[in-house]
């Protein structure tokens, strides 16, 4: 009962500062694609590349579309994201990045076919609880070492656990919207 009450407090603790981890996420993620989308739109030099990235982002797309069990094959590539995150101090780098390329790649898009895909990401539950799953996973990969100090173990692999059940959930939602708005 112990060890409970004290990952419960543990996150009780923090729940303010996820809280601010996943708004800056949010933000930051916004400000990203609509830049990179006005910058693609209006700016000659960046077309070319927009075109190429686009390009490339279609193909796995497609990819990705076309697996039989679309939801596991949405959780495996974000998995790959996670566990990236989850490393010690280095996971946060790795998150910042992946933030800015999914970002950068969204804006692509908004730039080829407007602003409706920004719009439907926005909002789409699966966005808030796959973003919420890699705070977590970077809140981890950042007390790592205190908690490991601390005798706490146990809370990283339940920040773990929780974070990967919200993003197979994540995985399910978004796999089911785009079902629902295939052509």
């Amino acid at each position: 009962m112990s060890v409970v009450n004290t990952i419960f407090g543990s996150f009780v603790c923090e729940r303010k500062r996820l809280c601010l981890y996943l708004a800056v996420t949010i933000v930051c993620f916004i400000l990203c694609s609509l830049t990179t989308a006005l910058c693609c739109s209006h700016v000659r030099l960046f077309r070319d590349y927009c075109d190429r990235v686009y390009a490339r982002f279609a193909i796995v797309a497609r990819g990705v579309l076309s697996s039989r069990h679309l939801w596991f094959a949405i959780f495996i590539r974000n998995l790959r994201v996670l566990i990236l995150d989850l490393i010690p101090f280095v996971g946060v780098f790795f998150y910042a990045a992946s933030i800015a390329s999914t970002s950068l790649v969204l804006g692509f898009v908004v730039s080829e076919e407007g602003v409706n895909p920004l719009i439907r990401v926005l909002i789409s539950p699966h966005t808030y609880i796959e973003f919420a799953s890699y705070v977590l996973a970077v809140a981890a990969s950042l007390r790592f070492f205190r908690w490991w100090k601390e005798g706490k173990r146990y809370t990283y692999f339940v920040y773990v656990a929780i974070s990967v059940v919200l993003l197979a959930v994540s995985a399910f939602i978004e796999s089911l919207e785009i079902t629902s708005f295939r052509p």
